[in-house]
Protein backbone atom coordinates (compact mmCIF):
# COMPACT_ATOMS: atom_id res chain seq x y z
CA UNK A 1 0.00 0.00 0.00
CA UNK A 2 2.91 2.65 0.53
CA UNK A 3 4.33 2.59 -3.02
CA UNK A 4 0.25 3.11 -3.96
CA UNK A 5 0.40 5.81 -2.33
CA UNK A 6 4.12 7.21 -3.09
CA UNK A 7 2.82 6.97 -6.74
CA UNK A 8 0.14 8.93 -5.46
CA UNK A 9 2.58 11.50 -3.88
CA UNK A 10 3.94 11.58 -6.86
CA UNK A 11 1.70 13.10 -8.66
CA UNK A 12 3.02 14.80 -12.42
CA UNK A 13 6.91 13.46 -11.77
CA UNK A 14 8.28 12.12 -14.54
CA UNK A 15 11.84 11.76 -13.59
CA UNK A 16 13.86 9.56 -11.53
CA UNK A 17 13.45 5.56 -11.43
CA UNK A 18 10.68 2.98 -10.05
CA UNK A 19 11.07 -0.35 -9.42
CA UNK A 20 9.64 -3.45 -10.23
CA UNK A 21 8.23 -3.97 -6.92
CA UNK A 22 6.65 -0.40 -6.57
CA UNK A 23 5.17 -0.67 -10.10
CA UNK A 24 3.46 -4.19 -9.59
CA UNK A 25 2.70 -2.96 -6.02
CA UNK A 26 0.91 0.09 -7.24
CA UNK A 27 -1.12 -1.66 -10.19
CA UNK A 28 -2.12 -4.62 -7.96
CA UNK A 29 -3.69 -1.58 -5.55
CA UNK A 30 -4.98 0.51 -8.70
CA UNK A 31 -6.55 -2.24 -9.85
CA UNK A 32 -8.09 -3.07 -6.52
CA UNK A 33 -9.42 0.49 -5.93
CA UNK A 34 -11.33 0.19 -10.20
CA UNK A 35 -12.83 -3.00 -9.16
CA UNK A 36 -14.08 -1.54 -5.59
CA UNK A 37 -15.50 1.86 -7.52
CA UNK A 38 -17.21 -0.30 -9.96
CA UNK A 39 -18.83 -2.39 -6.99
CA UNK A 40 -19.56 1.18 -5.30
CA UNK A 41 -21.08 2.76 -8.77
CA UNK A 42 -23.70 -0.41 -9.00
CA UNK A 43 -24.12 -0.56 -5.03
CA UNK A 44 -24.96 2.96 -4.92
CA UNK A 45 -27.14 3.47 -8.35
CA UNK A 46 -24.59 5.91 -9.80
CA UNK A 47 -24.32 3.82 -13.16
CA UNK A 48 -24.33 5.79 -16.25
CA UNK A 49 -27.29 4.22 -18.14
CA UNK A 50 -26.11 2.24 -21.43
CA UNK A 51 -22.72 1.28 -20.06
CA UNK A 52 -22.10 -1.59 -18.51
CA UNK A 53 -20.96 -1.69 -15.03
CA UNK A 54 -19.27 1.35 -14.77
CA UNK A 55 -20.34 4.99 -13.48
CA UNK A 56 -19.25 8.22 -12.50
CA UNK A 57 -17.15 6.97 -9.05
CA UNK A 58 -15.07 5.05 -11.46
CA UNK A 59 -14.80 7.88 -14.05
CA UNK A 60 -13.72 10.11 -11.11
CA UNK A 61 -11.08 8.00 -9.79
CA UNK A 62 -9.59 6.84 -13.09
CA UNK A 63 -9.24 10.39 -14.08
CA UNK A 64 -7.70 11.20 -10.83
CA UNK A 65 -5.28 8.99 -11.45
CA UNK A 66 -4.37 9.24 -15.14
CA UNK A 67 -1.56 11.35 -14.85
CA UNK A 68 0.32 9.99 -11.88
CA UNK A 69 -0.25 6.29 -12.99
CA UNK A 70 1.30 7.46 -16.23
CA UNK A 71 3.77 8.89 -14.75
CA UNK A 72 4.99 5.65 -13.31
CA UNK A 73 4.81 3.95 -16.08
CA UNK A 74 7.34 6.34 -17.75
CA UNK A 75 9.26 5.98 -14.31
CA UNK A 76 9.66 2.12 -14.42
CA UNK A 77 10.76 2.75 -17.97
CA UNK A 78 13.63 4.67 -17.01
CA UNK A 79 14.39 2.27 -14.49
CA UNK A 80 15.06 -0.48 -17.11
CA UNK A 81 17.22 2.68 -18.79
CA UNK A 82 15.57 2.06 -22.12
CA UNK A 83 14.10 5.29 -24.52
CA UNK A 84 10.56 5.56 -23.70
CA UNK A 85 9.80 6.36 -26.95
CA UNK A 86 9.44 3.18 -28.28
CA UNK A 87 6.35 2.19 -26.22
CA UNK A 88 4.29 4.42 -27.88
CA UNK A 89 4.95 2.57 -31.82
CA UNK A 90 1.68 0.69 -32.55
CA UNK A 91 1.64 -2.61 -32.18
CA UNK A 92 5.25 -3.26 -31.10
CA UNK A 93 5.18 -0.69 -28.37
CA UNK A 94 2.25 -2.34 -25.72
CA UNK A 95 4.70 -5.32 -26.04
CA UNK A 96 7.74 -3.94 -25.31
CA UNK A 97 6.55 -1.87 -22.33
CA UNK A 98 4.98 -5.20 -20.84
CA UNK A 99 8.28 -6.67 -21.03
CA UNK A 100 9.76 -3.39 -20.40
CA UNK A 101 8.05 -3.76 -16.68
CA UNK A 102 8.36 -7.30 -15.97
CA UNK A 103 12.81 -7.18 -16.41
CA UNK A 104 15.05 -6.07 -13.48
CA UNK A 105 16.20 -2.56 -13.63
CA UNK A 106 19.55 -1.45 -14.06
CA UNK A 107 21.80 -1.94 -10.51
CA UNK A 108 23.15 0.75 -10.99
CA UNK A 109 22.73 4.49 -11.52
CA UNK A 110 21.61 5.16 -15.09
CA UNK A 111 21.32 8.99 -16.49
CA UNK A 112 17.61 9.22 -14.96
CA UNK A 113 18.85 8.52 -11.01
CA UNK A 114 20.06 5.96 -8.71
CA UNK A 115 19.09 2.58 -7.84
CA UNK A 116 15.46 2.82 -6.38
CA UNK A 117 14.23 1.67 -2.82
Amino acid sequence: MKYYFRTLKKYAVFKGRASRKEYWLSVLFHFLFIILAIVLDNVCGTKIEGLPLVGWIYYVYVVGTFVPFFALNIRRILDTGKNVWICFIPLIGPVWFLYLTLIKGEQVANEYGEVPS
